[in-house]
């Protein structure tokens, strides 16, 4: 499943990655003076729905692994999209959270920074923590000069800790 709340991302991840069609991309705004095209595929066993992060359509343990990339800190509710991460993951499974921890509230940079304090509540929520990086770097390209983007983020794996 993929899961987003923009209905024209869900649309053109559908036209390329259920129906195959080619992506084409107009990069000239960033200097390239042509287009790019990204060849899609055709995959059957991937479907795409609309909802937001703090309220997943999916029955409580039902999911092998959830994956939240770069949407942490940009959740109306941080704490609520952890709840429903750690509700629809399976006992066994695994939630994969990577995050640049750059919060739009100043509420959450007090709530989870220094990223000691996300380990703490994962923690409290009865998870496990298997993997904890917290200089992982992800470079967004900007233009054809080179220009970029540097993340800083913070890269984590846990499941469900056991119950004594």
């Amino acid at each position: 499943w993929g899961i987003d709340y923009s209905y024209q991302l869900l649309k053109r991840a559908e036209e390329a990655w259920i129906k195959g069609a080619p992506m084409q991309l107009n990069l000239s705004k960033y200097g390239f003076s042509h287009s790019h095209q990204i060849q899609g595929k055709t995959l059957s066993n991937l479907k795409f729905g609309l909802a937001k992060a703090e309220s997943l359509p999916f029955d409580d343990e039902s999911q092998d692994v959830v994956l939240s990339s770069f949407l942490f800190d940009r959740l109306e509710d941080p704490i609520l999209g952890l709840q429903e991460m750690k509700r629809i993951v399976r006992p066994k499974g695994r939630i994969i959270l990577v995050s640049p921890l750059n919060f739009l509230k100043a509420q959450y940079w007090d709530q989870f920074h220094p990223p000691i304090k996300l380990y703490h509540l994962l923690t409290e929520m009865g998870l496990e923590i298997i993997d904890w990086k917290e200089e992982l770097r992800t470079n967004e390209p900007l233009d054809i000069r080179g220009n970029e983007i540097a993340w800083q983020s913070l890269g984590v794996v846990c499941k469900r800790a056991k119950m004594i």
